[in-house]
């Protein structure tokens, strides 16, 4: 899902924010990434084919969050499966079944807890669970949208075009689609990190724009199209700064040269037809518009392009269907699959309702995010103990021997636990409360014996990392959070005395921890962090 790299590059578009700043404000929400997220506590449940509400819950527990600060949520589902798209879902697909296999493999022979940690790689989001939670919506009264056929380009055009302010999600797509604000990284405290498309050459440099951004991203590799061999964002972001050609019927095929490899680079009709094929997808994918409730492309259609030269990005309903049909669909009252109608849902909305004729004229009348005028620089982050992302520039360190992948798992590793596991006290609260100054130190001893038994190959990987000064409060956190993943089973039995509820929170975040990264990304990160 998404662009891999995409937001480490676009890091100066961004700013931390609360959602206490965007009180007044409308957001979209990315449906089933956050059904994905909800998934994961019931893993275990869905995999066996057992009822459960867990999901659900969780769910409208996080919008009514959003509702409390002022915040209206509209929730923005999937629809119909994007022919541009099969390829990526029949590797998917492919993927999941591999795991599963693993699975009953390891089910037979015993092993459970291995079992339930796959699980939650394979979580398939049914029509019955899309279901169960929209009809828990409507009874919330907050809005839903079914898109024709992805989610992502269906909330960049409700917020482009005035329909709402911002999107909360994790998928970095959104950004090619060109939504103009993104939340990212929303924790349970209302802390995320808000990205405005509008400072992207502030990121990228001078002629750099959206059009060359969704260029270098399909060129790095994206759900429509795979990336040439060797080739990621940094080498498609090289290519497009050295040339000014915007054609890409022609600007294509010079990639080897300008990027100089042409022993390992190829580049054939093929590709080109494909790369304008992705290119239009990201353009113009067919999304539904509340105001004139019927289906329309993203952006309109330029170069006397027409909707029947592009069926893979999304085709339009049979007009047979009536006219109200694709209204019906966006409520949720059609099968996404078999289009057929299966629910008679029908409502008055109030003004304050997207789906009010007058929608966009009350909309207008709120307060608006345009310019950081809302959103002042000094926002107001409830206070956490955690790195913050400008403290770990990744300018700031020499990865020859990092893989990228590696690194922002880390990085993601740092901002994640730290907001979750010690927001609640300040460093110097926690310090003098679970651990004394002694015993404190003889961790550190025990830690630094332990890398001294890395193996020279793991020591050659990562010695080049430079160091890095970090503010008091990042270390503090940074050793607190590396001491429970390294902790002993004598040490813990002598901090439990202090109190057995807090150590019970160490171990869910080092069970966690194990199953969001692989052995090597945590010994990266434990190299990465006692530097």
């Amino acid at each position: 899902m998404g662009i891999q790299g995409l937001l480490p590059l676009l890091e100066r578009a961004t700013k931390p924010v609360n959602v206490l700043d965007l009180s007044g404000s409308v957001c979209v929400i990315d449906g089933n990434g956050w059904l994905h997220r909800a998934s994961y506590g019931c893993a275990q449940d869905l995999y066996k084919g057992l009822q459960t509400d867990l999901y659900v819950n969780y769910f409208l527990k996080r919008c009514q969050h959003l509702v409390s600060v002022g915040i209206k949520p509209i929730v923005v589902f999937d629809g119909q499966r994007l022919p541009a798209k099969e390829v990526t879902h029949r590797q998917r697909q492919a993927t999941k079944r591999n795991v599963r296999n693993k699975i009953e493999l390891l089910l037979a022979e015993g092993q459970d807890s291995k079992a339930n940690e796959l699980m939650k790689q394979c979580i398939e989001i049914t029509p019955q669970m899309t279901r169960k939670l929209i009809n828990a919506l409507r009874e919330k009264q907050v809005d839903i949208i079914v898109a024709p056929f992805e989610a992502d380009p269906q909330i960049a055009y409700l917020v482009n075009n005035g329909f709402a302010d911002f999107v909360i999600t994790e998928d970095s797509d959104l950004l090619v689609f060109n939504c103009r604000l993104c939340l990212f990284k929303l924790d349970a405290k209302g802390n995320g990190q808000l990205m405005d498309m509008s400072l992207l050459k502030e990121c990228l440099g001078d002629g750099f724009d959206v059009n060359k951004l969704r260029h270098m991203s399909i060129m790095s590799g994206c759900d429509y199209l795979a990336n040439l061999p060797g080739i990621g964002l940094q080498r498609a972001k090289k290519f497009f700064k050295l040339t000014t050609n915007s054609d890409l019927k022609t600007v294509l095929f010079k990639i080897p040269n300008y990027l100089k490899m042409t022993k390992k680079v190829k580049v054939s009709q093929q590709y080109v037809n494909d790369f304008i094929r992705a290119d239009n997808t990201f353009r113009y994918q067919l999304v539904f518009c509340p105001k004139l409730r019927q289906l329309v492309p993203l952006t309109p259609y330029e170069n006397n392009i027409t909707a029947n030269e592009l069926s893979y990005a999304g085709i339009h309903f049979n007009e047979d269907l009536g006219n109200d049909f694709a209204f019906q669909y966006a409520i949720g009252n059609v099968d996404t699959k078999t289009l057929d109608i299966i629910d008679s849902y029908n409502f008055e909305p109030n003004e304050d309702s997207i789906w009010s004729k007058d929608w966009l004229n009350y909309k207008s009348k709120q307060p608006s995010l345009n310019e950081s005028h809302h959103i002042s620089h000094q926002s107001t982050v409830i206070p956490q103990t955690t790195v913050q992302s400008n403290n770990l520039s990744p300018n700031s360190f020499k990865r020859q021997k990092i893989d990228e992948n590696t690194f922002v798992s880390c990085r993601q590793l740092v901002d994640e636990y730290s907001v979750e596991i010690f927001s609640k006290e300040s460093s110097e609260e926690f310090q003098s409360k679970y651990f004394k100054r002694e015993k404190k130190q003889n961790m550190f001893t025990s830690i630094a014996n332990k890398r001294m038994r890395l193996t020279t190959d793991e020591d050659n990987c990562y010695n080049n990392v430079s160091q890095h000064s970090l503010n008091s409060s990042g270390n503090t956190t940074i050793d607190t959070l590396d001491d429970t993943l390294t902790m002993s089973d004598t040490e813990r039995s002598e901090i439990s005395e202090t109190s057995d509820e807090d150590i019970g929170i160490f171990d869910d975040c080092f069970t966690n921890t194990k199953s969001i990264v692989s052995q090597s990304a945590n010994k990266t990160f434990s190299s990465f962090l006692y530097q």
